[in-house]
């Protein structure tokens, strides 16, 4: 018996595309829910400013260390995900007859794919992410 993979179809162009706007689109999801909730914990610490005791910033913090670790997760198996397919796309396309590929196509496909940017993502967010436990763990402070 052979370990080789045997396709179903050849992968075309047009469904390759579908699949990689519908990963951005569940990315831009996880982002826009990481934006709401770090925003709403904010805004709530800084405007309530509550003052709680060592128990409940504890409770608090693991809620949210949970809720975004979950998010940031699934962030990074999605942008893995896409990150698979858009080399799928750049095979796919370089069989495509495009009238300027090495001008228009390929530069695109090389950019999108190369993702550095990305990683300024992850960065942002955890830094976000350290911010809202500070807000958390120290503006939540008994007066004395």
């Amino acid at each position: 018996m052979s370990n080789a993979k045997t396709p179903l179809a050849d992968p075309d162009l047009p469904s390759l595309l579908t699949i990689a706007f519908k990963f951005g689109d569940w990315l831009n999801t996880l982002l826009q829910f990481w934006i709401i909730i770090n925003s709403a914990i904010v805004g709530w610490v800084l405007t309530t400013k509550p003052f709680w005791d060592a128990t409940p910033k504890i409770i608090v913090t693991v809620l949210y260390l949970l809720l975004i670790s979950t998010n940031l997760v699934w962030i990074l198996y999605i942008y893995s995900w896409l990150k698979k397919l858009l080399c799928e796309i750049k095979v796919t396309a370089e069989k495509v007859n495009f009238w300027c590929y090495d001008q228009n196509v390929k530069p695109i496909l090389d950019s999108v794919s190369n993702g550095w940017w990305w990683y300024m993502l992850f960065a942002t967010l955890i830094l976000s992410d350290l911010f809202v436990i500070y807000c958390i763990l120290y503006l939540t402070n008994n007066p004395k």
